[in-house]
């Protein structure tokens, strides 16, 4: 409950469909722990790059 629901996220552009709900998990507590503006950040540009490169699009 320490995080909101979002669009986007560290599984979604680090694997999106491709990965088992256990590995989503541990996107997810990577991102718990590691909370932050620079993960956003990276988080923001991992996504225009996956959306551009159509990456995870089925």
């Amino acid at each position: 409950m320490k995080v909101k629901p979002g669009l986007t996220g560290l599984a979604q552009v680090n694997g999106g469909y491709d990965l088992k709900p256990e590995e989503k998990i541990v996107w997810d507590i990577e991102y718990i722990k590691h909370r932050g503006l620079l993960i956003d950040l990276e988080i923001l540009f991992k996504t225009v790059a996956v959306v551009f490169k159509h990456d995870g699009a089925k």
